[in-house]
């Protein structure tokens, strides 16, 4: 019993903290499952995780967004115009990771099992992170506005980080700074374009095993080790939204693509 709280408070720790870092939770979640036997837990756990950080995000972003309320230049009518174009930026970018992600999702899967794709989503994402050492930052001016499309190809790239080993968060915040967003623009798009990625990912896992196992059989592996797991991914969730919050207005989120070079080719040596 003791073991298995222990097994699944690590795991809900690990959930929380590469679903926010830049190195990719699907792909360490992988390396887990194919180098040492780590299942992903069960339905429970992952609908449980998965809904942790989704309150993670919510308590990083909410607060955010109320603070800057009244500090916004031009009044309500301009703080109301910069809602509905963030609001229609990220329902573009919603919908175009949905097309692009679904037909994805079934090779993408395939992919887990397969070191070497999973070693080269870890180098396409330390790529990416590092990138940003070379953008010219926008300076935090709230009143600009990225354009529509530039939220469209920012959902492209969520949608390509179905892929195990490329992080979405790193991805998408990469993707943002080379097109004009400023730091700030880019975290909030990056993580609230998180919170229907994370929704729905859990959504296709309770439909899956629902199908599998029966929905009665599901919640019956509902548990106090799993809710444990649950209070773990929330805090570890924020914590690390948090840090990868000031890692960018820091100007050194580039560097947590130190980790990703040596875990990919480390990953690539295991799989010989």
């Amino acid at each position: 019993m003791l073991r298995d709280t222990l097994a699944e408070a690590a795991l809900g720790a690990l959930q929380g903290l590469t679903e926010f870092l830049p190195v990719s939770s699907s792909g360490h979640l992988a390396l887990g499952a194919y180098f040492f036997g780590m299942g992903e837990g069960t339905l429970a756990f992952i609908v449980l995780v998965h809904v942790a950080t989704l309150f993670a995000t919510l308590a990083v972003l909410v607060p955010e967004a109320r603070d800057e309320r009244g500090g916004f230049p031009g009044g309500l009518p301009a703080r109301l115009y910069q809602a509905r174009s963030a609001l229609f930026g990220l329902g573009l970018a919603t919908l175009v990771t949905v097309a692009v992600a679904l037909p994805l999702r079934h090779w993408a899967e395939a992919a887990t099992m397969q070191p070497l794709w999973v070693a080269g989503g870890f180098l396409i994402s330390g790529i990416a992170v590092l990138s940003v050492r070379f953008v010219q930052p926008r300076a935090a001016a709230p009143h600009h506005l990225p354009k529509l499309w530039a939220y469209g190809i920012i959902g492209l790239v969520q949608g390509l980080a179905v892929w195990p080993g490329i992080s979405r968060s790193g991805s998408t915040i990469a993707a943002a700074l080379w097109l004009g967003f400023n730091p700030t623009q880019a975290f909030r798009c990056s993580f609230w374009l998180s919170i229907p990625a994370i929704a729905g990912a859990a959504f296709l896992t309770v439909l899956s095993e629902v199908r599998a196992k029966g929905a009665a059989a599901a919640a019956a592996e509902l548990g106090v080790s799993t809710l444990i797991a649950f209070v773990t991914a929330a805090l570890v969730g924020y914590l690390a939204l948090r840090l990868v919050r000031r890692s960018l207005l820091n100007a050194w989120f580039h560097r947590l693509a130190y980790y990703l070079f040596p875990l990919a080719l480390l990953t690539a040596w295991l799989s010989r």
